[in-house]
């Protein structure tokens, strides 16, 4: 779901702001540099936690992904400058549709001023089901068995 998830909203920035670079958050960021004059989009999964079971026989749960997207803005004057693309970027990461769900925006923040370039970061998460492909073994499913191939028998 990680893949997925990450495939769909780097897919997603890439379509709506074509003059960015949009890629994954790199492994050493000191080392990173772009080279779009707007700017970059990156994006890094931070964790996942999973809610208590809801059924004892199965595993029927969900999980819900949390990911942060950076998004550098090249040479600007004032942090006013970046209000309008911070505005259309939270629309645009709000309610990314992923597998029947919907990306949901948590926090905006502002990061840093790296070498002119003014970076904000976008706390977002979305829960998908966790459903398991395993049979039910359960002896209440056995029981239900047996009565089926009784009920067929006779």
């Amino acid at each position: 779901m990680i893949t997925e998830t990450e495939k769909t909203i780097t897919s997603r920035l890439k379509e709506v702001f074509n003059e960015f670079e949009v890629d994954s958050f790199p492994v050493d960021f000191q080392k990173y540099d772009f080279l779009s004059p707007k700017g970059c989009i990156l994006v890094r999964f931070e964790n996942s936690s999973v809610k208590e079971q809801q059924t004892t026989t199965a595993v029927n749960s969900e999980e819900t992904y949390n990911f942060t997207i950076f998004a550098a803005f090249r040479y600007r004057q004032k942090h006013s400058d970046t209000y309008q693309f911070l505005t259309q970027f939270k629309t645009v990461l709000n309610g990314i549709e992923i597998l029947n769900k919907r990306l949901v925006l948590k926090k905006t923040n502002f990061e840093n001023e790296i070498n002119g370039d003014l970076w904000y970061s976008f706390d977002v998460e979305i829960t998908l089901p966790i459903n398991d492909n395993y049979e039910d073994t359960s002896e209440a499913n056995q029981v239900i068995g047996i009565l089926d191939k009784e009920i067929k028998i006779a």
